[in-house]
Parts: structure tokens; C-alpha cells; sequence
């Protein structure tokens, strides 16, 4: 097969490169894997658009229960109020008419400290409400965003086996600088490697397949990576599968 350069000056019969059949084979499976990636992050890319309306008709549901709970504080505030103008109102026309003693101001204050108290437990109540519903709010966000970080793993577990299985004369810089950016992407929302190889086996953020030989290292030690692991902020997002020296 033989390609031309249309800018190339000169005659365009002449050729400029000459593909041998296992280069145009090697080019065409990039191609079907690249189509293939492409596909998986156009699904998760769905996944995450319904996850974020969810997310949106969840919040809208937390600022109408906080709606509500202000509603409540407000009528509460307003009642105290009414009922401070209605006793001062009710001790002037006593006063005007002359009908009866106006009460005393013992009994004015009692009524006063009453609905005082009745507006404090409104406003605890309210205050303890928005917590309950923000900290629940942030909880499923974390949920909700620790399961789509985790579907997109495998994405990344399947750029480092097309770096890892490619031809020894095959380019890789374009796969290279792809898995670099997916990286510093899950970086930036808070997603790091867990540091596993050379260091001592931690059940807690390793997982261990096996054990293999490694004079170099002390026993228990993770000899291999298999698959790395990451975390999300302070959270195991997914362990790293290992291989570890055997012990004494």
C-alpha cells in the first residue's frame, strides 16, 4: 500500500511511505481500540448525566424540606411577635376603659419568656434539621461520586495493558500522554495511586493474589503490582492487587 502527500512538491505518483501488511494490521487494531474506548467513555459520560439529574432532583428535594423548616421558623417568630402586640394592645384598652385591673407584669413576662422558649425550640429544631439534610446530602454526593471515579478505572487499567502489550517498535507517546491526563484529571476531583511496591504489606489498602520470590526485599513486602489501587480523598477507592515476598 502506498501513500501520498498531496503537499509534497514534485510529481504526485511519487510515493512517500510504504506500509508493510503487519503495519497496516498494527494501525487498524489501534484504530478498533481507540473506537473501542471511545465508546466506553461515551457510556460513562451517560451514566454520569443521569447521576447528576438524580443528584439535582435530590437537592431540590433538600432546599424544599429546608424551605419548609424556615416556614416554620418564620410562623413561629411571627407568632411571638402578634402575641407581644396583642398583650400590649389588650393592657392599653384595659387601661383606656377602666374595666379591670391590667395585668400584672409577672404575668406579662411569664407569657412572654413562654412563647420566647416555644421560638428558641423552632429555631434548635430548624438548625438541626438543615444538618441532618446537608450531612445526608454530602453523604450520597461522596456515594454517588465514588461509584462513577470507579467506573472510569477500568479505563485506565485498559490504557496501561495497551502500553504494556504494544509491539516493542510501535509508538506509544499519543497512549502515554492519553494516560497522563486521565491522571491529572482524577487528580484534580481528589483521586490518588496508592504508593504500594517496596513497601510492607497493608491488608488495609492492598490486596494480596500471591506471593513471589524477591531477595532484595524484606518478607511481606509487596513485590509486584498487578493492578494499582487508588484512593478518593481520604477513602479506599479501590485496592491495589499485589504480589508479595514471602514471609520467614
Amino acid at each position: 500500500m502506498t501513500y501520498y502527500d498531496p503537499y509534497r512538491r514534485g510529481p504526485r505518483s511519487q510515493p512517500t511511505r510504504t506500509l508493510t501488511l503487519d503495519q497496516i494490521q498494527q494501525i487498524e487494531a489501534t484504530l478498533q481500540e481507540l473506537e473501542q474506548e471511545a465508546a466506553k467513555w461515551k457510556e460513562l459520560a451517560r451514566k454520569w448525566e443521569a447521576a447528576a439529574k438524580e443528584e439535582h432532583q435530590k437537592a431540590s428535594q433538600l432546599e424544599e424540606q429546608l424551605q419548609e423548616q424556615q416556614d416554620k421558623l418564620l410562623q413561629a417568630q411571627e407568632q411571638v411577635t402578634k402575641k407581644e402586640t396583642e398583650q400590649e394592645a389588650e393592657q392599653k384598652a384595659i387601661i383606656e376603659v377602666g374595666q379591670a385591673q391590667p395585668a400584672s407584669p409577672a404575668e406579662v413576662k411569664g407569657d412572654i419568656a413562654r412563647m420566647q422558649a416555644h421560638l428558641a425550640r423552632a429555631q434548635a429544631e430548624y438548625e438541626n434539621a438543615k444538618q441532618r439534610l446537608e450531612t445526608r446530602f454530602a453523604s450520597l454526593l461522596d456515594q454517588n461520586m465514588m461509584e462513577f471515579l470507579r467506573d472510569l478505572l477500568p479505563v485506565l487499567d485498559n490504557l496501561d495493558r495497551a502500553i504494556q502489550h504494544a509491539p516493542a517498535d510501535q509508538e506509544n507517546e499519543g497512549v502515554k500522554m492519553t494516560r497522563q491526563m486521565f491522571l491529572s484529571t482524577l487528580d484534580k476531583y481528589g483521586v490518588k495511586p496508592i504508593q504500594a511496591l517496596g513497601r510492607p504489606f497493608n491488608p488495609e489498602f492492598h490486596e494480596a493474589l500471591g506471593t513471589m520470590d524477591d531477595s532484595s526485599l524484606a518478607p511481606g513486602s509487596v513485590a509486584v503490582v498487578e493492578q494499582p489501587g487508588f484512593m478518593y480523598r481520604d477513602k479506599l477507592l479501590r485496592p491495589a492487587r499485589v504480589l508479595i515476598t514471602p514471609d520467614e
